[in-house]
């Protein structure tokens, strides 16, 4: 039985399933959730459409990181949707993709939910200072008194038409991620153990006159045609780092990856926690989204937009918390900022009218230890 399944967005994009087979005593909400594994189906994300194929490595494709409601449907803001539709776009037409954005986990959030969207296997590799070319071409081991070479992140995913990302590149030496030049542009590159990964319509022509046998022997590996590479890093003007090469920053279509509006996490943290008043929120919200934007003279650091749910869930957990308090835990000003840094917080908060921290310090700790013998003699007595 053929079924289509809808998911409306704010703003009128949909998010569309195309499901094959239809399983008895399932829900609507397992039919949506695992509608992709099936050959044959295709997802569209406002006007774009793509075909999904089936996972060959379960255990590959990310998990748990798009929300699902009661009855199946997707729950995604119209910002992560606008980043979808580009990502799928610009895997349709087989190009690398560079997410530039402040620092947390969003950009990699958005890599992850394309990739349980598409059905998508993944190969990660966190970029940094120690980063060498053999942690992402092939790794020479001893084994059993022979040497061996290992594929890396970058092999495995060319050869399997996995994605790759490539997390934090402004970390990276400037002499390491141009031994991807090659991969990036032409699908291709030299292996250390003398092998030889090869574009996949060259390959195709060398079937016409070899058989995949003679080109095994030669060492001649083909690319997949579905590889994809999506590098994560950080504005080096704003932000810390090493900038990336322009020949190899060339091979990418970038994007910047803002943090969602404010309707929109008013709305998120709103439907996780129900009963904290919706003033208090915006408070909270209007705090976070003003340290964020506020002027580069001042030099304030970012307030950690990812916290905020944790600081939504502290405050229904415990009502008597006052506002002051749960920012001051998620971006603890008074420890890491100067004064005349603080000042400036402390007249937002009068600004907005967020009550003060209270300074009265606990005066005495008392114990009945009568009482607690008791008690504790009364619990024996059960045991």
């Amino acid at each position: 039985m053929a079924m289509i399944s809808y998911v409306q967005c704010v703003g009128g994009y949909r998010l569309r399933y195309s499901i094959q087979k239809f399983w008895l005593g399932r829900s609507r909400a397992s039919m949506a959730r695992y509608s992709t594994v099936l050959d044959g189906d295709q997802i569209t994300i406002g006007d774009v459409v793509s075909r999904l194929k089936k996972p060959e490595n379960l255990h590959l494709v990310p998990l748990k990181y798009v929300n699902y409601a009661p009855d199946g449907t997707v729950q995604l803001n119209q910002s992560a949707l606008h980043h979808l539709r580009w990502m799928l776009q610009k895997d349709l037409l087989k190009q690398d993709m560079f997410l530039l954005g402040s620092p947390g986990p969003l950009r990699r959030q958005l890599v992850m939910q394309y990739l349980e969207l598409t059905q998508r296997e993944l190969e990660y590799v966190a970029l940094s200072r120690d980063t060498t070319e053999s942690d992402l071409k092939q790794r020479r081991e001893i084994q059993h008194k022979n040497s061996m070479y290992y594929d890396q992140c970058a092999v495995r995913a060319a050869l399997h038409g996995r994605l790759l990302v490539l997390d934090g590149v402004e970390h990276c030496e400037q002499n390491v991620l141009p031994v991807l030049n090659n991969l990036l542009e032409n699908r291709e590159m030299h292996l250390e153990s003398g092998k030889f990964l090869m574009a996949p319509d060259r390959y195709d022509k060398l079937l016409e006159t070899h058989s995949k046998e003679q080109l095994e022997e030669l060492g001649i590996l083909r690319v997949s045609e579905h590889f994809r590479v999506v590098a994560l890093g950080l504005p080096v003007q704003k932000y810390k780092g090493t900038p990336l090469d322009p020949p190899l920053r060339s091979r990418f279509q970038s994007r910047h990856v803002s943090p969602y509006t404010f309707s929109e996490l008013y709305d998120e943290l709103h439907q996780l926690t129900p009963n904290v008043p919706g003033d208090q929120l915006k408070q909270l919200l209007t705090v976070a989204l003003t340290l964020q934007k506020a002027d580069e003279d001042i030099k304030l650091p970012d307030f950690p937009i990812h916290n905020l749910r944790r600081a939504a869930q502290m405050l229904q957990t415990n009502p008597s918390l006052s506002l002051q308090a749960v920012i001051s835990t998620v971006y603890p000003f008074q420890s890491i900022l100067k004064a005349d840094q603080q000042k400036r917080i402390q007249e937002l908060f009068t600004t907005l009218q967020i009550q003060p921290l209270s300074t009265q310090g606990v005066q005495e700790i008392t114990a009945n230890f009568e009482v607690d013998r008791r008690q504790y003699q009364m619990e024996a007595l059960w045991i």
